[in-house]
């Protein structure tokens, strides 16, 4: 009599299912499609903006920005450097979230949150300072669709 026993197979492997991971390329791939469709109709609204004759009389330029509306710079330049630290502060956490460092991923995770908020009130600043309607020109409807389109995709985000 054999006292020893068959084993048996081993179950099927365990498949690791990553919804959020798959949903976040899929949003990501998204937003930037969005994004670059914005754009692509912004340019093609500049290229065909009519043709005048610069301040010296030298060359012809492309008459797309109307005269009344000054873009304040301060404003955009800070929203430019806060998407910079914001790109640079969510590599941080995946960074730390990977190795298991909950401190960093917390840290991270706030000063991203932090500066995305800075972003939406600078949009905002943005809007106050150039005083300008939505339906006064062509210009402005284009300036309000891509610039409330980015302000939309960075509200998601801070949900997400």
């Amino acid at each position: 009599m054999s006292t020893s026993a068959t084993a048996l197979n081993s179950g099927p492997k365990i498949v690791i299912r990553r919804q959020a991971l798959v949903l976040s390329g899929l949003m990501s791939a998204a937003s930037a499609m969005l994004i670059g469709s914005m754009l692509a109709i912004w340019l093609q609204f500049r290229a065909n903006a009519p043709l005048r004759e610069s301040s010296d009389g030298s060359k012809m330029l492309r008459d797309w920005l109307p005269e009344n509306i000054k873009i304040p710079e301060v404003a955009t330049n800070t929203m430019m450097l806060t998407f910079v630290i914001t790109c640079v502060m969510v590599q941080w956490a995946s960074y730390s979230s990977r190795r298991a460092d909950s401190k960093h991923t917390t840290l991270a995770l706030a000063v991203a949150l932090l500066t995305e908020i800075a972003l939406i009130n600078a949009q905002v600043a943005v809007y106050m300072q150039m005083d300008i309607g939505v339906r006064d020109s062509s210009y402005t409807m284009m300036f309000y669709a891509v610039t409330a389109t980015m302000t939309t995709l960075i509200v998601i985000g801070l949900g997400f």
